[in-house]
């Protein structure tokens, strides 16, 4: 016990104890090696979100093509 609060409860709720702590302490704290696991962890969640975006604004600048050729007479346009 601590103060009255349960040591489970401390764990539960601690970030330092459940290992999430994020303070410039902790992180030097943490192995190298660790922190790359983390780090590779994050990247392979993220790459699936960027390579959405990337296809997206490859479309919209492709559409965007596509529409000022129009606008241009459809031929001999500066954008083509």
């Amino acid at each position: 016990m601590y103060s009255g609060i349960p040591v489970e409860e401390i764990q539960r709720v601690c970030p330092a104890c459940r290992g999430t702590c994020s303070c410039r302490a902790r992180i030097r704290e943490i192995p190298a090696k660790e922190k790359l696991q983390y780090l590779h962890c994050l990247l392979s969640a993220v790459l699936p979100v960027v390579k959405q975006i990337h296809s997206e604004q490859c479309s919209e600048v492709e559409i965007e093509k596509r529409l000022r050729a129009e606008s241009n007479g459809g031929g001999g346009g500066a954008f083509e």
